[in-house]
């Protein structure tokens, strides 16, 4: 009766709204999914069950039943996994078997977009747009430099040669953080310096199942320097320097060179257009 009078318990109706069978939803609990023996096998307990998961499904992210034995291979066949085993003794060396189940939510998978091209090119702007702007209904902005920032002790300046290894790792943890966002849905736009020669681990994560995007901005060298220039807390001849070594780099990437997105004409917000125009053609995935 309580869960009557807290509205727990939902009837099922047929085309002439007779009452053909119940299920009750406490929290992510169902239970006394009943259907009336002249209607079994017409489908409603199928509905009922189709209801009550969506209803917990809006709350929760795992649903837990009891499931008879004869019930099992139901539950079985929707997704659900045993938990645990119970049997309770009712008399005369009798038993009432019955197995907990659970279903869990499967959130369909976001995106990682990878949007890279040496400094004055105009990805951490674009980035921002594209994250503000996704059609999903969550996103995530994930700047490559913030896990930098986040070394102290031992920290190397990443454009060193001798930071390879570091950079690897730092690569490897910005990967982790971008897998579990997209795992969990989100849109995750990642910017930062991510040339070719870091995209393995990335490459990996398409192999696992990911959705994975990748843009190369590029600008002229004169354009480049102009926008780069004096951002640094570098000297000014130091920042030149590091900026034509990194606009080197991503020039001439062979096979990647159909990654490439010129922007040396393009203000952000058109950049920012033509990345998601290339986005939903797939120019730039991943394969």
């Amino acid at each position: 009766m309580k869960d009557i009078e807290r509205n727990r318990v939902f009837l099922c109706l047929d085309g002439s709204r007779n009452a053909v069978g119940t299920v009750t939803i406490k929290k992510n609990e169902i239970s006394r999914l009943f259907v009336l023996p002249s209607y079994q096998g017409m489908g409603y307990g199928t509905e009922m069950l189709d209801f009550a998961e969506q209803a917990i499904f809006t709350q929760y992210s795992k649903i837990v039943l009891d499931a008879s034995l004869p019930a099992k291979k139901i539950y079985q066949r929707r997704g659900y996994m045993d938990v645990e085993f119970n049997r309770i003794a009712v008399g005369n060396q009798e038993f009432l078997c019955y197995d907990v189940m659970e279903k869990r939510l499967q959130m369909e998978k976001g995106r990682i977009v990878i949007i890279t091209g040496s400094p004055g090119t105009g990805k951490t702007t674009a980035a921002s747009v594209i994250a503000k702007e996704s059609s999903l209904s969550r996103s995530v902005h994930i700047h490559n430099d913030d896990f930098y920032h986040y070394l102290s002790k031992g920290a190397i300046p990443p454009y060193l040669p001798e930071s390879n290894e570091q950079n690897k790792v730092v690569i490897e943890a910005l990967l982790s953080a971008a897998e579990s966002f997209a795992h969990n849905g989100y849109d995750v736009i990642v910017d930062g310096i991510i040339g070719p020669w870091f995209i393995g681990p990335w490459q990996k994560a398409v192999e696992d199942g990911y959705e994975v995007h990748y843009i190369i901005l590029r600008a002229e060298k004169e354009e480049t320097l102009k926008r780069a220039v004096g951002r640094s807390k570098l000297d000014t001849d130091t920042n030149i320097e590091l900026v034509e070594i990194m606009w080197k780099q991503f020039c001439n990437l062979g096979n990647y060179e159909t990654k490439v997105l010129t922007t040396t004409e393009l203000s952000p917000e058109e950049t920012a257009e033509r990345i998601k125009e290339g986005l939903e053609k797939k120019k730039y995935l991943l394969r």
